[in-house]
């Protein structure tokens, strides 16, 4: 065998084995991750971009947590008293919203002093799959993914602003006041809870 034979089979020899070494985790068993780390306005897997700390939440403890499995996780933070609301049914609440994609809070009927009437069936699918079984008295936080909030439309304030983006994930908090008959819910009583106007109705 030629010398430059010899060579040729050496460093063939030695490619499986510097593969191996580049390809083995480090010895002191962390794993390692060579993907290029997400930027900061890179979206998240469910289509919004991430956005900052999300501050004035109610800082009760939660009383319970219910993930429901289907993105929507529901926290009790105070129990209520009296019949329990049923799905589709009408309440008269106080809410806090805010969306998850920009940090900011979009709705606060408490500083408004001005309770809101939700119809269940007009209401986003968060709100009416997350408030059937509250009852009179009762508070809970709404971890609302964006396909059952606004996945498709865009919530806009004055002068334009942006309150709720496009497919952001949500964060409810409502409190019942009462449970109330159907035909207290007119137009005016309209909330931003309310189900978008182009969004088909559920079946």
């Amino acid at each position: 065998m030629t010398r430059d034979l010899r060579r040729l089979c050496a460093a063939l020899l030695c490619v499986p084995l510097i593969a191996c070494v580049q390809g083995c985790p480090p010895r002191d068993g962390t794993a390692r991750d060579d993907r290029r780390p997400p930027d900061s306005g890179e979206r998240a897997a469910d289509g919004a971009a991430s956005g900052g700390e999300v501050r004035g939440l109610d800082p009760s403890p939660v009383l319970s947590r219910t993930d429901m499995g289907n993105g929507l996780v529901i926290e009790d933070l105070k129990p209520g008293e009296g019949d329990p609301v049923w799905p589709g049914g009408v309440v008269r609440a106080h809410i806090r919203g805010w969306a998850v994609a920009n940090a900011k809070m979009f709705d606060d009927t408490y500083a408004k002093d001005k309770p809101v009437d939700i119809g269940l069936r007009n209401a986003i699918k968060g709100i009416a799959e997350g408030v059937p079984g509250m009852r009179t008295g009762g508070k809970r936080r709404l971890h609302i993914p964006p396909h059952m909030g606004y996945m498709f439309t865009t919530i806009r304030g004055e002068n334009d602003e942006v309150l709720v983006p496009q497919a952001s994930p949500l964060i409810i908090e409502i409190e019942i006041l009462e449970i109330r008959p159907a035909r207290f819910v007119t137009s005016e009583d309209s909330s931003v809870t309310d189900r978008p106007k182009d969004s088909p109705p559920r079946r």
